[in-house]
């Protein structure tokens, strides 16, 4: 059985959080209004969340490549655990990586984070300081989570063995994906 991990409530965000040292650092400005995120930020997420930020998470439910989605899937007991509401996008296929912060700034680009993609192709975010593109990308979101079904801790926590094993092996070699 997947043992449930305990988080606990680290304190308010520092002004930026540097995420994923190691490959050229993702800032994450500080935030008070929901986090819509589109593609994983894993500890971006993790510590927003247990700030008492709203972050939301919507991937999607028709995978392009089932081994990297397997990975995908075994994140998501932590986010949930920690407070990150996960959404399964159910109409279709969809590759986005975005995100809207404080109706303010909209990120939108191509870039993975993984040492693949970041060592093999040319991918881009492109941070947008534009309160209505920000706001017209928020409606987007929020009309694409009425598509969506909420994945919750105790769904995670109900799935076989066999499913979690794949699961865990498809996150060995998630950094190669």
């Amino acid at each position: 059985m997947h043992a449930p991990r305990r988080y606990r409530n680290t304190g308010d965000l520092p002004a930026v959080i540097p995420v994923f040292p190691l490959t050229g650092a993702l800032l994450l400005p500080k935030t008070r209004l929901p986090l819509n995120i589109f593609e994983p930020r894993y500890l971006a997420m993790i510590d927003a969340a247990l700030s008492g930020l709203d972050v939301r998470f919507m991937m999607t439910g028709w995978p392009d490549k089932k081994i990297a989605y397997n990975a995908a899937e075994s994140y998501f007991h932590d986010l949930a655990a920690a407070g990150v509401k996960v959404y399964r996008y159910k109409r279709g296929f969809f590759h986005a990586k975005t995100m809207t912060i404080d109706g303010q700034v909209a990120v939108i680009g191509t870039m993975n984070f993984d040492i693949r993609s970041l060592a093999l192709h040319k991918e881009l975010m492109a941070w947008f300081y534009d309160s209505e593109l920000a706001l017209e990308h928020e409606k987007v979101f929020l009309a694409d989570m009425e598509e969506c079904e909420l994945i919750t801790l105790e769904e995670i926590d109900s799935w076989s063995a066999g499913r979690r094993l794949r699961n865990s092996s498809a996150r060995l070699a998630s950094n190669l994906l």
